[in-house]
């Protein structure tokens, strides 16, 4: 049975809970208890009243796992660990040991044992894998110990989010995995709710590499409802001074891209970020790949440059957190693109610096945010997301515009009007109502005020008629219906 979160609690159950609990769990645990516990009630007693109970339970509060562990002196002795057998191999069995050895971190006990019976193959491979060091201390069991040590928090937060990705987050983790670094790093994944089985493969690596991959698994898809996923869910728990974005259907095609932009970053305290251009591929092979991002200029890269253009790839940069963090408060929801809008706002602290190599791989596929399928991309964006557009760039001029006044003639009225002559033309009257109510007071700057007042008639005159055509058809409609009833009887 397949969970979507697992939630961790401490020391919650009393004793009658405990005792019923081991009993009907005792088929799962190695040994069982029967073997060796006489009175399971002063047993249960015992634990609760001096060990400390970690607890897995799915959202709807069902327990799913639990582990004691008793932390005496310089040592903690884990004697009892199960997870539900239709609940193991999801990274439930890490989340309780990696619990277990963060309290004992928190009481400065430096080293964990268990025992574990050969025959618990399963049992022997987990400890194994999450660096427990085993002793063969009978023809039966083997002595399991892990010295601990203070968690080192990463330098780089790697936020990814996924979307039924399943043709492609393999690849994108297995390059992220192999990036050859001398820090350390996390991989922050939010899925959004997939039903592909993008998900199972996330869970793969998470077990792999549970130090490093940190996933959250939506129960709802949270884009759907509007919500931001980087600023909601993945920036607000990154731990790294430096966080790097690789969305789910891309691949970095470097080994050492990490470690070239933080050595820049490093070495150069005056910039906020550090981008580098991109190979886009064409998923259907209707066109050549083509390099995008390219700069022709030294750095630090022109900031209005930036401002008038998106020209960096998205999986491409690398941030300062602090300067990333630092913008989430006021950062708006109705905008489009978000990437475009991060880059500028971040890059009012500092310089942006750029690196020459080609060092991922953007993919263009029916699934992504901005495909296009028209003759007219321009207009199709705009159709799409043009209210957001329009947002975007009336923020961007109000965060800028004491610096850059250019930026009102040069971008904001020229997005505006396009915006809106592409609404009107394709007869979209709610956005154009829409459009006019907020931005009214600019549309006289509009192309020295061409049209706007004619076009503003039009759009309102083709509205009425089409409630007019509306209203007769539904009563054409009515009549017709009546008139075959009428046949009928």
């Amino acid at each position: 049975m397949i969970i979507q979160s697992c939630n961790i609690k401490i020391n919650t159950l009393n004793t009658q809970q405990l005792c019923c609990i081991l009993k009907e769990w005792d088929d799962f645990l190695s040994p069982n208890l029967n073997s060796y516990v006489k009175n399971l009630n002063e047993y249960a007693d015992k634990i609760c009243k001096n060990a400390e109970i970690i607890e897995a339970y799915n959202p709807e509060g069902v327990l799913l796992g639990l582990l004691c562990i008793y932390l005496n002196q310089d040592i903690g002795f884990i004697t009892h660990f199960v997870v539900q057998p239709e609940y193991q191999s999801q990274g439930i069995g890490t989340k309780l040991i990696q619990t277990a050895e963060n309290m004992a971190l928190e009481r400065k006990i430096g080293k964990i044992r268990l025992e574990c019976f050969k025959s618990n193959k399963q049992g022997v491979n987990f400890y194994v894998k999450n660096s427990y060091k085993g002793t063969v201390v009978s023809s039966e069991k083997i002595l399991f110990e892990k010295i601990l040590k203070a968690k080192i928090h990463p330098l780089v937060s790697i936020c990814c989010a996924t979307y039924n990705h399943k043709k492609y987050i393999g690849e994108c983790l297995k390059r992220i995995i192999s990036q050859k670094t001398n820090f350390n790093f996390e991989v922050l994944i939010n899925d959004d709710a997939s039903s592909d089985g993008t998900q199972e493969i996330i869970r793969e690596y998470e077990n792999n590499y549970p130090s490093i991959i940190k996933p959250i698994y939506q129960l709802e898809n949270q884009y759907s409802k509007k919500n931001l996923i980087s600023k909601t869910f993945q920036f607000p728990r990154a731990e790294g001074k430096y966080i790097a974005l690789c969305d789910g259907d891309d691949y970095w095609c470097d080994e050492y891209k990490l470690q070239k932009q933080v050595d820049f970053l490093e070495s150069h305290p005056d910039y906020v970020l550090c981008y580098h251009p991109a190979k886009m591929i064409y998923e259907d092979k209707s066109s050549p790949p083509v390099i995008i991002g390219k700069s022709k200029y030294k750095n630090p890269q022109p900031y209005y440059n930036l401002i008038k253009c998106n020209n960096i790839p998205a999986s491409s940069v690398v941030y300062r957190a602090e300067y990333l963090k630092s913008e989430l408060k006021d950062y708006p929801t109705d905008i489009y693109p978000g990437d475009w809008y991060t880059h500028i706002t971040v890059s009012r602290h500092g310089k942006i610096g750029y690196l020459p190599d080609v060092m991922y791989v953007y993919r263009w596929h029916s699934q992504g945010i901005s495909h296009t399928i028209s003759d007219n991309p321009t207009e199709e964006i705009h159709l799409k997301y043009g209210i957001k557009e329009v947002n975007f760039s009336y923020l961007v001029w109000n965060k800028i515009k004491d610096l850059f006044p250019q930026y009102y003639k040069d971008v904001f009225i020229n997005v505006l009007r396009d915006v809106y002559f592409a609404y009107l033309k394709n007869n979209k009257f709610n956005e154009l109502e829409i459009l006019q109510n907020k931005y009214s007071e600019y549309f006289k700057d509009i192309e020295l005020n061409i049209g706007i007042n004619k076009h503003s008639k039009k759009h309102k005159k083709y509205k009425k008629l089409f409630n007019i055509f509306l209203f007769i058809s539904i009563i054409l409609f009515c009549i017709s219906l009546i008139l075959l009833l009428v046949l009928i009887l």
